[in-house]
């Protein structure tokens, strides 16, 4: 349903693939704290088959984390797509 509980995940096991169900909304962009009435869910990673679907969407994906966590750290592999990366309401990174 869009979010995903690690308060109990060890990091220092292994890293944490965000696969699953996220939100999604189809030909819009959403900014963090919008909430849509169109949101609909899809499996993510979702890869855009031949490349014959094109525009624009969001994927939006809440992660619960326990409060004494100091910090974390994304990898994003290279996407040959536009995206911007928000956590927290802060823009931290966009192609």
């Amino acid at each position: 349903g869009g979010i995903l509980d690690v308060r109990n995940y060890d990091f220092t096991k292994s890293p944490l693939l965000l696969n699953g169900e996220w939100q999604y909304f189809a030909e819009e962009l959403v900014e963090p704290y919008d909430e849509p009435s169109n949101a609909g869910y899809i499996n993510f990673p979702h890869e855009w088959i031949n490349g014959q679907e094109q525009g624009v969407a969001t994927y939006r994906l809440k992660i619960l984390t326990n409060k004494d966590l100091r910090s974390l750290a994304i990898e994003i592999p290279q996407l040959y797509s536009a995206y911007s990366l928000w956590v927290n309401g802060e823009l931290l990174g966009k192609n």
